[in-house]
């Protein structure tokens, strides 16, 4: 099948043209893979703004004003993820229609932030043990008396060290010449 010169001339022209955009992305130092610049281009979510709604008790502008923002921005920041997970589970949850959603938002902020938990919410404690209740399910208990302290890690590290050079000083260090005196029995 052969192409119309114009239209063939337009295949090669525009695939010309986007291996030079490429090239010159390439040559970018933000496109190397600098996260700064990455970071700086990522638009954010008013925080202060919405935990204030979320306290006045205007769920409903919350979630709304939560799915205009992933509407309009797919990439965020983890801070902002973790943000929308935390509202949107204690939000969700407190419906009960919604209940399983909230559920599905407090798993995603588990996933997140491991050690996250609901204190500046003022949730109820139905939603406080219901988050709970999320965390034992993903097998996320205390994060105090999960993680070994790393002080009784140094401390065994070093005590270990110690042991290990006395060991070898004992048992490398030459003995002392001793002045052995050999009796030599004449009566043979």
């Amino acid at each position: 099948m052969r192409l119309p010169f114009s239209l063939g001339r337009h295949l090669l022209l525009g695939a010309f043209l986007a291996g030079l955009t490429q090239h010159a992305r390439a040559e970018e130092p933000e496109a190397i893979g600098s996260s700064a610049a990455a970071q700086a281009s990522v638009p954010r979510l008013d925080q202060e703004k919405l935990h204030e709604v979320y306290l006045d008790g205007e769920f409903e502008k919350v979630v709304a004003g939560i799915s205009l923002f992933k509407k309009k921005n797919r990439e965020h920041s983890r801070e902002d993820s973790i943000f929308i997970a935390r509202h949107l589970g204690v939000v969700l949850a407190a419906d009960p229609k919604t209940l399983e959603a909230g559920k599905y938002w407090m798993h995603r902020l588990i996933l997140l932030d491991p050690n996250a938990d609901l204190a500046a919410m003022y949730a109820s404690e139905a939603i406080e043990r219901l988050f709970e209740k999320v965390k034992e399910e993903d097998g996320v208990h205390d994060a105090v008396s999960t993680r070994p302290n790393r002080v009784w890690i140094y401390a065994g590290g070093a005590v270990l060290t110690v042991a290990a050079a006395v060991s070898a000083w004992i048992l490398l260090w030459p003995e002392p010449a001793q002045n052995h005196r050999t009796v030599v029995n004449a009566a043979l």
